[in-house]
């Protein structure tokens, strides 16, 4: 199997307070936690879509943490959403596969995507697949199986009626072929409201590429660091 390469987007909006400086914090945490617990057989890289307004210029501090290829947009105030198309445009040009975990899921346990990669390449029915566990009022999902060769252990999924927060976002990997579906995403809106807007998009149209669930849950919320749930060999930088 050929293994493209997955670049993982990041949202980052990092003003000159000392909340942005704990964001900065976070992101550099989260970049780092992906490195050491991501893995995959081809090339991995990041790219850091930056909205910040007006504040200091802090891609270059995240990026020192990340041992891949790094490419960077600003859309200065376009939302979440702007931030976002701006980045999956730029992220998308070589390979039509990227993860959105944004600057706060870090990966608290190892992640190998080339199973779920092989599913996007050999099912253009699916257009993404859930990294995290589905919301708890999801139901009327049905398994979809996956592999049973010689080399590939069969591979078990869920896809849920669409209904509600069916597609909720992130952590997911996608194919380009998602978004050329569904449309750009909402831009000029708060983060709930670009996921409220496309979320309903998602159920409003029936037909097009599906969501998986991988049923993973490797993530840690990286806000809860400063709450004082800190990750292994997190020293505060």
């Amino acid at each position: 199997m050929e293994f493209p390469p997955v670049t993982l987007v990041m949202t980052v909006c990092i003003p000159p307070i000392e909340g942005g400086f704990g964001r900065l914090q976070c992101a550099k945490q989260t970049v780092a936690s992906w490195a050491r617990n991501l893995h995959y057989p081809g090339e991995l890289r990041l790219h850091i879509a930056d909205d910040t307004v007006r504040g200091f210029e802090a891609t270059e501090a995240i990026a020192e943490f990340c041992p891949w290829p790094v490419t960077i947009t600003h859309t200065k105030g376009a939302g979440l959403g702007g931030a976002l198309n701006a980045g999956v445009l730029k992220a998308t040009e070589e390979s039509p596969f990227f993860i959105y975990a944004d600057d706060s899921y870090s990966l608290r346990d190892p992640l190998d995507l080339a199973p779920w990669i092989g599913i996007l390449q050999q099912d253009e029915s699916v257009g993404a697949i859930s990294l995290m566990p589905p919301r708890p009022e999801q139901h009327g999902g049905y398994v979809r199986e996956y592999g049973g060769g010689l080399q590939t252990e069969t591979i078990r999924t869920i896809e849920f009626e669409r209904h509600g927060y069916t597609w909720n976002g992130r952590p997911f990997l996608y194919h380009r072929r998602f978004i050329e579906h569904y449309g750009a995403f909402p831009e000029n809106c708060t983060g709930y409201e670009w996921e409220q807007i496309y979320a309903e998009r998602y159920v409003q149209m029936s037909e097009g590429p599906c969501v998986l669930f991988a049923f993973h849950d490797p993530w840690l919320h990286v806000w809860t660091v400063r709450l004082g749930d800190k990750p292994a060999g997190w020293n505060g930088r």
